[in-house]
């Protein structure tokens, strides 16, 4: 039990309390993160959220089905000092978190039901290392060594702070299998950022990279349903299915024969119309289903189709259905269903007179021939492709809107879709599940050029300003898109007819 403030709190059943004092400093508030992000309401809702503090305290209470792992991140404003601290909360924790500023330093103390799990000591186990000064090795044996020596220290940390607080054995089993997996997860991560920071070196090696990596697997099972209490391995475990799906588009090209074979059962012919028709959620669910039961492929299919909701949705319907008829009881249900709705009406949405796709657009063959076509217009040119994530990420989050502010002006909008001449079909069908009005241009691979080398465009999406008088100019604000930005700029456009 506390008493705080002439009150008992005491979190009883499932319920968990930690009160944050906070003495000679300037905090004015600690953000919260649930790092349970297997759990529905976390995944699909609310994983940080702000609490306020009040005559230099806070209480938070959680409601909570198992052991948990919760972070608090606070600022001494007056010094600009950022500081984090980890809990594992277990139902029916009462916890006082109290740091007092000293000087230059702080001392932290944690008192009440639970401190045994939550003394700063155990602070000191890393879940993450620095790993910059590898990056350009070739070979894995150095970072492989760096990760043995810190995850050793690790369980030096953990053995000292089990011999002097003597923890729960909940908590224990969850500092074990921490120490088991975190070089795991770090080299898998650190490999897969190699063929970008080592380039050709690494491509060299690739074999050796991927042996080690299979032996860490071999050792530590990635479908062990335990591992899924661990906040880092749970972040980790959709990031490997990404990367799996990269190595495999890589097989695609190498092996072709045999990778449709193995992966679609099928001929190459027919199995590279179905890779072809969705390369990354389809595929995703196949790595899924061949690696992964249980309590993780169900997680993994929540990640997977979490993940689609700000991105491309290729598939969602169908591999929505799979997941129901082997997860029938999934607390995920509940949040998926509706959105899965809202793709199949989307799904269903017809071309219509406003969506206007060029004939012959062949020939169109240079950003003069375009400009022609929207001659005396003030233009909003969106340079897209169907293959590119960020580029549909911004059509869903901001076309609706511009539309919307610009109902009663006279904005055109043009849509080029660049490197997709292999994507007809696909391009032909995302016009409407956008609701894309305006005029639509499937580019030619010189009409890509000549645009991008006339704006000095760097990649895509690339947003483009045409006046009514035919000049132009980059958008002010390209990718992450600012709005407000874009909104000001495509005024000046208008008013300058």
């Amino acid at each position: 039990m506390i008493f705080l403030s002439g009150q008992l709190l005491h979190a009883m059943g499932q319920e968990a309390v930690i009160v944050a004092r906070f003495g000679n400093m300037n905090v004015k508030q600690i953000e919260v993160l649930n790092n349970d992000y297997s759990n529905p309401e976390v995944l699909f809702k609310k994983r940080y959220w702000s609490a306020p503090l009040r005559e230099g305290e806070v209480i938070q209470k959680f409601s909570l089905a198992k052991p948990t792992f919760i972070v608090l991140d606070y600022e001494d404003v007056t010094i600009k000092k950022s500081s984090r601290y980890q809990f594992l909360l277990t139902p029916g924790d009462s916890l006082l978190f109290t740091v007092n500023r000293q000087q230059a330093d702080y001392s932290i103390t944690v008192t009440g039901r639970g401190s045994e799990n939550n003394q700063p000591a155990i602070q000191g186990i890393y879940n993450s290392l620095d790993l910059k000064s590898y990056a350009r090795d070739s070979l894995p044996e150095r970072v492989l060594q760096a990760l043995s020596k810190q995850n050793d220290r690790n369980k030096m940390v953990t053995h000292a702070y089990i011999d002097k607080y003597k923890p729960t054995q909940a908590f224990v089993k969850l500092l074990q299998l921490h120490n088991r997996y975190f070089p795991v997860w770090e080299f898998i991560q650190f490999k897969g950022q190699q063929k970008f920071s080592a380039g050709e070196a690494f491509r060299r090696n690739q074999q050796t990279w991927q042996t080690e990596e299979d032996a860490l697997v071999a050792a530590n099972p990635l479908n062990d349903p335990q591992v899924l209490d661990i906040p880092d391995f749970v972040y980790f475990l959709p990031m490997y299915v990404f990367r799996k799906k990269e190595s495999l588009w890589e097989e695609s090209h190498k092996n072709p024969a045999s990778f449709y074979k193995d992966w679609y059962h099928t001929s190459e012919q027919e199995g590279k119309k179905l890779f072809l028709s969705d390369m990354e959620n389809d595929l995703q669910e196949r790595i899924i289903n061949r690696y992964f039961h249980g309590q993780t492929a169900e997680f993994l299919y929540g990640a997977l189709l979490k993940s689609t909701m700000n991105d491309k949705q290729e598939s969602v319907p169908e591999i929505f259905e799979r997941f129901r008829r082997k997860f029938p009881n999934s607390a995920y249900l509940p949040y998926l269903e509706p959105y899965v709705k809202t793709v199949k009406e989307q799904e269903a949405r017809p071309l219509t007179n406003k969506m206007v796709l060029i004939e012959n657009p062949d020939s169109l063959k240079t950003f003069d021939d375009l400009l022609k076509l929207v001659k005396g217009k003030a233009v909003l040119l969106d340079m897209w492709g169907t293959w590119c994530s960020p580029c549909r990420q911004e059509i869903q989050e901001n076309s609706a809107p511009l539309k919307e502010y610009f109902k009663d002006k006279e904005l055109s909008f043009v849509y080029v879709a660049n490197h997709d001449q292999a994507n007809i079909e696909k391009w032909e069908k995302l016009i409407p599940y956008y609701s894309l009005t305006g005029l639509h241009i499937l580019a030619s691979p010189g009409l890509t050029k000549d645009i991008m080398d006339k704006v000095k465009g760097t990649g895509f999406p690339t947003y483009i300003v045409i006046k009514p008088d035919g000049s132009y100019e980059l958008a002010r604000s390209q990718y992450p898109m600012k709005r407000s930005v874009l909104i000001k700029q495509l005024e000046e456009a208008l008013s300058s007819k």
